[in-house]
């Protein structure tokens, strides 16, 4: 339907960070759950405060945006303030709140500047008078998935309610349009419509041509793009070249008194501080960034993800778990857990690949066969590895020097060097304790 005022979520974030002028009505309404749609939501409050800021007297904000704003305590935030950030914008979604496939702080991030969501409903249709948009026909949502979690929203009969509007905002997902690539360019698209590449160099099937992110591997986080930029560069540089990197020499230290700081469980996240809802105007950045003090109070939260507990005790001396089950007792995060196998389910895959990799897990086999397992009694000592916080207690408290504490460090091959965490760790440890750290 070719009405005016329905835009789609790209073209509207494309206008509004060029500055390119455009008319948008008081009463926006986006149609999408996931992280664009939010950014598109919270632009699109911000254009309207940019646009009529002029006649913000006379603009009363709707009750639920006031509700919105004020659920979400903004009880320093004066009359007027909340009228220039509480505006007449909705969110309309298939999923419930539950599903919402946006982050949760973006949500809740948009709900804070007075974004109104409606979660479960799906559009109907677009209604519009004398050639431009001024409501959208929803339905109540039955379902967005399938028996088999497959998209395939289904909708309640005579469901239909009416949502008045002045302008419209797509951002219900994209794909990329890669109808420039030609035979003759002899670059190759998977199965999945997307570009095909060398999974290692993310060169493509046309020699010296390289491409990444979402045109290759679909949607995913930016940091991801990110990574795929470093292996191109990587990659380009090695074509140029005619030579291939050398791998990165991995350094193994053995920690003999590796301790966290003690107060670690006390520090928590320091909230980032973020520009008041009066002054989030146009694409202005919101987030503004740590100062000296709390970036490093923030920074000596780090978990030393370089630093792992290893269970494969010491073959000079013989050490072997004697299953006391002290490490699980000590472990302030719960994240080992003594079970005996009779409780684990090996199926045949899974037996099947601990006996293909049976060099790679002699120490947690421990002389039995694969297929043994499921069999025969005994234990297992299972972690939980998102949980470990690397306080090192664990070893410490193990009577036969099981368990170890190894620093994982990579160095280029050349010797130049890489930053190491243990490089990092010690700058942070120079700096003096900071006082009034928040406790838990």
């Amino acid at each position: 339907m070719n009405l005016d005022g329905v835009y789609k979520g790209i073209d509207f974030l494309l206008n509004v960070n060029l500055g390119y002028r455009f008319t948008i009505g008081k009463k926006v309404l986006v149609i999408g759950g996931g992280n664009v749609a939010m950014d598109v939501a919270r632009s699109a409050a911000r254009e309207v405060l940019r646009q009529h800021a002029g006649g913000v007297e006379n603009f009363e904000p709707s009750q639920g945006s006031m509700d919105a704003v004020a659920a979400r305590e903004m009880m320093d935030v004066s009359l007027s303030a909340l009228r220039l950030g509480a505006q007449e914008v909705h969110l309309v979604c298939l999923e419930n709140r539950a599903e919402m496939p946006a982050a949760l702080e973006e949500i809740e991030e948009a709900e804070e500047e007075g974004i109104i969501i409606h979660p479960g409903f799906g559009p109907k249709q677009i209604i519009g008078e004398n050639g431009r948009a001024v409501a959208l026909e929803v339905l109540k949502t039955k379902s967005v998935f399938d028996a088999n979690r497959r998209f395939s929203p289904t909708f309640y009969e005579n469901s239909e309610t009416r949502l008045d509007c002045d302008t419209i905002i797509m951002a219900i997902g994209q794909a990329p349009n890669l109808q420039f690539l030609g035979t003759d360019d002899g670059v190759d698209i998977s199965p999945r419509g997307l570009i095909a590449v060398n999974p290692q160099t993310l060169m493509t099937s046309a020699k010296g041509v390289f491409a990444g992110g979402d045109c290759v591997f679909g949607p995913r986080l930016i940091i991801d793009s990110v990574a795929d930029g470093k292996r191109a560069a990587v990659g380009i540089d090695e074509f140029l070249r005619g030579t291939e990197h050398a791998d990165p020499i991995v350094e193994v230290a053995v920690l003999e008194r590796h301790r966290m700081p003690l107060e670690l469980l006390d520090m928590v996240r320091q909230p980032i501080p973020m520009l008041p809802l009066n002054r989030r105007t146009g694409v202005t950045e919101v987030e503004i960034g740590f100062d000296e003090e709390s970036a490093i109070a923030e920074a000596q939260r780090c978990l030393h993800c370089w630093v792992n507990t290893v269970f494969e005790g010491n073959a000079a001396d013989a050490t072997s778990c004697i299953l006391c089950g002290g490490c699980v007792d000590v472990c302030p995060e719960n994240c080992l857990e003594l079970v005996s196998l009779d409780r684990i389910a090996f199926d045949e895959g899974t037996i099947n690949q601990l006996a293909e990799a049976r060099d790679l897990l002699g120490v947690e086999l421990d002389d039995i066969k694969a297929d043994e397992l499921g069999v025969i009694t005994g234990s297992a000592m299972l972690k939980d590895e998102t949980r470990c916080i690397r306080c090192g207690l664990c070893a410490a408290r193990c009577p036969a020097g099981t368990i170890t504490m190894e620093s994982y460090n990579l160095l280029s091959a050349d010797s130049t060097g890489l930053i190491s965490g243990e490089s990092i760790d010690r700058f942070l440890r120079s700096k003096p304790p900071l006082a009034g750290v928040p406790k838990r």
